[in-house]
Order: structure tokens, then C-alpha cells, then sequence
């Protein structure tokens, strides 16, 4: 078999090459598909409008629960933008899913107001 010369490559070489490549081109597959699928997740849910929160103070929840994990607090007066999932058919007995800021949680619709 001829020799090459020293400036040959090995297999080893041009192997750990073709892993990185793949990986790379992987990773950004993955990562598009992600971008997608959260621009989707985001264009699903509908604003309904905003609205104020009534009492003196309160707490946007986790969860449709009183016993649910608070996430922030409210005060009289604080807008909120009630949204909607379309995707999400279950009934919540009274309570909205709102954004307040970053966080998105449930109020009791009758603690909100559409006037401040």
C-alpha cells in the first residue's frame, strides 16, 4: 500500500470530524424544532382583555386552587390581562387565567374589575 506522505489523515481523525458535524447539525435540528413548537404553544393562547384587580390584595396562583402555590401578589387596582387557552377545554369553577408582569397564573373571576 503507498504511503501518503506526512501530511496524511487518519481515520481517527476524520472520524471525531464527522461526530462533531453530526452533533452540531443535530443540535440545531433540535433546537429549530423547539423555536417552532413554542412560537406554536404561544399563538394558541387568546387575550381576552384587561382587567383590575378589585380587593385590597391577592395572589395570582399556580393553579385553579386557592391551596396552590402563589406566584405573586396583587394589589387594588393592578392590571391584569386575562387570557385563554384554546387548547385547554376544562372548567376552572370561577377562576381566569391571567398574566400579570412575567407570571402566568389564575384569579378568581370575581375579584377583577374591567374599570379601575
Amino acid at each position: 500500500m503507498p504511503r501518503l506522505g506526512n501530511n496524511s489523515i487518519s481515520l481517527e481523525g476524520l472520524m471525531k470530524y464527522f461526530k462533531i458535524i453530526f452533533i452540531s447539525f443535530f443540535l440545531l435540528f433540535i433546537s429549530q424544532v423547539w423555536a417552532e413548537s413554542s412560537a406554536l404553544s404561544k399563538k394558541l393562547i387568546k387575550e381576552v382583555g384587561t382587567f383590575y384587580y378589585r380587593n385590597m390584595f391577592g395572589h395570582i396562583h399556580q393553579n385553579a386552587s386557592r391551596y396552590s402555590v402563589s406566584l405573586t401578589t396583587v394589589s387594588c387596582g393592578h392590571p391584569v390581562t386575562v387570557i385563554s387557552s384554546k387548547n385547554e377545554e376544562k372548567k376552572t369553577d370561577g377562576w381566569v387565567m391571567v398574566k400579570a408582569g412575567p407570571y402566568e397564573g389564575y384569579l378568581l373571576e370575581n375579584s377583577l374589575s374591567e374599570k379601575r
